[in-house]
Formats: structure tokens, sequence, C-alpha cells
């Protein structure tokens, strides 16, 4: 007799306990179910303020290039030549020959001047590249993630790739190597000058851009050649009267060129073509 009823106050414990495990599990599931959710977040908030620091960043760094262009065309008369001709000399793998001469540098060298009080030490009537003009790479925050660039070319690692290129060919306010570059004042509000790039390939002092006749007709493309943005969504781009746009990267190809020759840029709005496709128009 008093077998069975031990076994029956058993039975009615059973239930409860199994009750108990259950409300355990569940919420040790709720707690992990919690936190997982918690790390989401904390990750989302840190890629968005990691995201707007790389926007901002760059935002200021595209608006101090368009200031020194235009300090620099104030004091020429006419924007920087894309690439600085030397003496004829014998050609170097990075500085090929050329009609005019050897190519020195890049135009991102020629308005440094006009960026910054650097005291550096560096030779005009070098190549980029020669060992007399090596102080420059601490300029390579001015054109590039800050110094920091996806990749570094050999063997010439002290110079980080850069992320500005300019819009250069037949008709844009840079030119090329027959026309000459317009005067800041000559040139049409809404045109182009430069563009983000996150993966350019050109050591910053080297002569290179992208040419209108050339350079790959997409953006932001995976691979990050053509006009690219290492923020999510877009790239910069800088307007002839100094203003800095962040883009959609949903925005047409033939778009965007229709402000890359000044004659284009003349006959058509930005606000209208471009605003559609405006993220941001600062930092």
């Amino acid at each position: 007799m008093r077998e069975g009823q031990r076994r029956f106050k058993d039975l009615l414990v059973m239930p409860d306990v199994r009750l108990r495990y259950r409300q355990g599990a569940c919420l040790l599931l709720f707690a992990v179910v919690a936190l997982l959710g918690l790390l989401c977040l904390w990750m989302w908030r840190a890629r968005i303020a990691t995201d707007y620091g790389i926007r901002a960043a760059t935002w200021e760094q595209f608006a101090a290039i368009g200031i020194g262009l235009v300090h620099y065309s104030e004091f020429h008369g006419h924007l920087p030549p894309i690439s600085q001709f030397g003496p004829l000399r014998p050609a170097t793998v990075t500085s090929p020959a050329n009609t005019n001469g050897r190519m020195l540098y890049s135009w991102r060298v020629a308005i440094w001047p006009y960026l910054t009080s650097w005291h550096g030490v560096w030779d005009p009537e070098e190549a980029w590249d020669h060992p007399a003009n090596r102080q420059l790479m601490e300029l390579s925050g001015l054109y590039s993630y800050q110094g920091r660039a996806i990749r570094l070319r050999e063997p010439n690692d002290a110079f980080a790739d850069t992320n500005v290129l300019a819009i250069t060919g037949p008709g844009t306010a840079f030119g090329d190597h027959v026309e000459s570059p317009s005067g800041i004042e000559e040139i049409p509000q809404d045109t182009i000058l430069a563009v983000e790039t996150r993966a350019s390939g050109i050591p910053w002092p080297a002569p290179g851009d992208f040419d209108i006749r050339t350079m790959p007709k997409t953006t932001n493309s995976p691979d990050g050649r053509g006009v690219s943005g290492r923020a999510v969504g877009g790239f910069h781009v800088l307007f002839a009267d100094g203003q800095v746009w962040f883009l959609s990267e949903r925005v047409p190809y033939a778009t965007l060129r229709l402000f890359f020759v000044v004659s284009d840029a003349q006959r058509n709005d930005r606000e209208r073509r471009l605003g559609p496709f405006v993220i941001c128009r600062g930092r």
C-alpha cells in the first residue's frame, strides 16, 4: 500500500519537473536569442559608424582638393596639367617616355602647395619615384584613403594608391596631352573634375587618371576599377564649383558621363539628372 502511494506521488512530481525543465530551456533560448540580437545591433551600429567615418573623411579630402584646384587655377590661370613633363631622358617602367619629355608626376603633386604647409624636400625636375622625392610619401593621406590604400604597388610600396582620379580626355576640364587644361572660371559649375575610385592601382604621385575614351563604363563595380567608392552604396564626385556629392551606385554611367565633357555639362542640369541619385551633399 505504502509502495503504491510513493509511486503515485512520484507521478505527480514528474510533470512539475518536466515543466521546470522546459521553462529553463525556453529562458536559455531566449537569452541566447537576445544576446545574438544585441550582438547584431552592435555590429550594425559599428558598421554605420565606420561607414560614416569613411564617407566624412573622403568628403573632406575631395573638398580640400577642390580648394587646391581653385587656388592653383587662380595663380596660374588654368588647372594643372594632368602630367608634368621633364627633359627627354631614358624612360623607366613607371615614367614612360613622351615626345615632350619624361612624365615626371601627376597634377596631384602639382597642387600640394595649395593644400598643406608641408616642409619636406622634393625635386620638381625629377620623377615622382626618384630617390630625391621619397619624402613625398608623407603626403599620402591627401590623395588616398587616409594613407591606408587597398593595395600597395611593388617596388614602390611607400606610396599608397590614389583614390582620386581626374576626368581627362578631349573636351574635359583637364584636357589631355594635346588640349591644355581650362581655367576654373571658364568651366561650367556642373562639370565633374574628379571622381573616387577604390582600386586605382596608381600610386598617388604617379601620372595616371581616367580618360573618357578608355575608362571603365561602370559605377561601383565589384573590382573597384572604375568610378567606385569605399563607403557602402556609392562614391564621391567633385564638381567645378567645389561641391562634393556622394552619389548612389545606382546612377547609370551614361548619366554620369553627361558631366564629364565641358560642352555636355553646359547643356545638362546636374540637379535634374543627378539629383535623384544624391545620397549626401556634405559629410
